[in-house]
């Protein structure tokens, strides 16, 4: 549109939705909707008899439930990164959710060891396209939220990456609202490295005080 000082210039949206719901017969969505699904009713659920020569051994179930969630977190990206965003977001969001209730001790997949969702499938990867889709499908306040929940649950030790690839993903009014948030959440994260810092250090503690008696020398 011409005004008659020139062009009008067009606004970036500030933290206004830009996708609507994505379509209920998206191909991704019903495969990964199939593959949460699959997960909760225990199908990639195997466990065996633990002992000292298999402890850190996987059963095959949880090899090629980490498989299919890896290769689903890749379409989910290729989706985000061609702009379905919407069905990127319920794709990542339902695959987070089952990454989480593992972190929770849920029966998702078994370890023989304690084990998490790290030990299964690397979020790493995806994190620029998750919040790609996020900022694409929801406004400004819904966006630092999410970020915020993210970044404590997700990031120990890394909260300024994740910060920085959540600023390159959102618009002016997201960035804005990020920033504000920063100095926060960056002392989260300090205090969970402190934490992390402090319950190594006492595993190692306890683990000198063990390893005599286990060597036969206590």
């Amino acid at each position: 549109m011409t005004t008659p000082e020139g062009p009008r210039q067009t606004r970036e949206p500030q933290g206004r939705a830009r996708e609507s719901a994505p379509d209920p017969r998206d191909r991704l969505l019903r495969d990964v909707r199939a593959f949460h699904d699959a997960s909760l009713a225990g199908d990639y659920y195997e466990s065996f008899d633990v002992s000292s020569k298999n402890f850190m051994m996987k059963s095959d179930a949880t090899v090629e439930w980490g498989e299919d969630c890896e290769a689903l977190l890749k379409r989910c990206q290729a989706a985000s990164e061609g702009k379905r965003y919407a069905a990127a977001r319920e794709g990542f969001d339902l695959l987070l959710d089952l990454l989480e209730r593992i972190d929770r001790g849920e029966d998702i997949v078994f370890f023989a060891d304690e084990g998490g969702s790290w030990e299964v499938a690397d979020l790493d990867p995806t994190w620029p396209s998750y919040f790609a889709s996020l900022a694409a499908t929801i406004e400004s306040e819904e966006y630092v939220s999410r970020v915020r929940a993210l970044v404590r649950g997700h990031a120990s030790g890394r909260s300024e990456r994740l910060l920085r690839a959540a600023r390159k993903a959102g618009s002016r009014d997201q960035r804005r609202q990020l920033r504000a948030a920063a100095s926060s959440l960056r002392s989260n994260d300090s205090a969970a490295q402190r934490k992390d810092d402090l319950e190594c250090v006492c595993i190692e503690a306890s683990i000198d005080r063990i390893a005599p008696k286990r060597c036969g020398r206590g």
